[in-house]
């Protein structure tokens, strides 16, 4: 990945986070082998793969009711930022 992608990424993964999103774990415990461990990003490398999701218990009750489209664009458009990345990245 290039700088400025990397660059890109890491500001979409920060604005998904600043709106409540979470991310998932690091797979690895270490970079992998064969990658610089003191890279910029480094604690990137140790994801398989990125995925981020928003949770709330119990459930809104706004998923329960003719507000349940609105309550869940609201959080799709949230983690918009990462999903973008990827398409203008491809």
């Amino acid at each position: 990945m290039d700088a400025k992608a990397g660059r890109r990424l890491v500001r979409a993964i920060d604005a998904i986070v600043a709106s409540g999103c979470e991310l998932n774990e690091p797979h690895y415990k270490r970079v992998p082998r064969g990658l610089d461990p003191r890279h910029s990003r480094a604690e990137w490398l140790r994801h398989r793969a990125l995925h981020a999701s928003w949770e709330q218990s119990p459930a809104p009750t706004e998923m329960f009711g003719p507000e349940a489209l609105d309550f869940c664009l609201e959080r799709f458009r949230a983690m918009r930022p990462v999903q973008k990345w990827l398409v203008d990245s491809l």
